[in-house]
């Protein structure tokens, strides 16, 4: 990365540079071919009709290829599952399929079956999307839902300490990072579940 032609000073070249550089690495963490999984997390939506303490299957970990194939385990281990999620369409299931492959794991039968995949913005702003579209947040806002905790955006910085702390051999930090990206994840995904539950019911 080098900085316009017409940044002089060092300090602000150095700036540039590296703000270009992050935001490369936040790039690249969106792209199936350079990003990677680290945590997943599903959640009954029977539950949350039922008004009671969602139960979560979950997992974190640094070793990908060992979180997939749990994570693909717990998904064939209910072949009649259907997943459901926000921008999932676009981002989360080309995803996982993509990770899946670089990772010479066999996708999951769900993740083939469209009739078992359902993406909230699809549904509530069409499948090419619209003006409409909005975040997690405004969704749950505008339907008088809990609204969740915690930015998606922190996670890659989470992840950054949890690999320092574990090169450092500080396990128990690496350990309490790992905890708050997985917490984030249920959490993230328990939201998800109370508006999915929202749009199932008005269907």
């Amino acid at each position: 990365f080098s900085a316009p032609s017409n940044y002089k000073d060092p300090e602000k070249i150095a700036a540039y540079v590296a703000e270009r550089r992050e935001a490369a690495k936040l790039d690249g963490g969106l792209s199936w071919m350079t990003g990677k999984i680290v945590s997943y997390a599903f959640v009954n939506v029977g539950d949350v009709a039922n008004g009671i303490k969602p139960r979560t299957v979950s997992s974190c970990g640094v070793d990908e290829k060992q979180l997939l194939t749990k994570m693909v385990a717990d998904m064939q281990s209910n072949s009649m599952m259907n997943l459901i999620g926000k921008t999932s369409e676009v981002f989360d299931f080309p995803y996982i399929r993509g990770r899946c492959i670089a990772n010479d794991i066999a996708m999951p039968d769900t993740l083939r079956n469209r009739y078992q995949l359902f993406d909230i913005d699809s549904i509530l702003c069409g499948r090419q999307g619209t003006k409409q579209t909005g975040s997690l947040n405004s969704y749950l806002e505008a339907c008088e839902l809990p609204t969740k905790t915690g930015k998606g955006s922190e996670v890659y910085g989470k992840y950054l300490s949890a690999i320092a702390a574990k090169v450092a051999n500080n396990m128990n930090e690496y350990k309490a990072k790992m905890v708050e990206i997985k917490d984030y994840n249920i959490n993230d995904t328990i939201a998800t579940a109370q508006l999915a539950y929202r749009l199932l019911r008005s269907a």
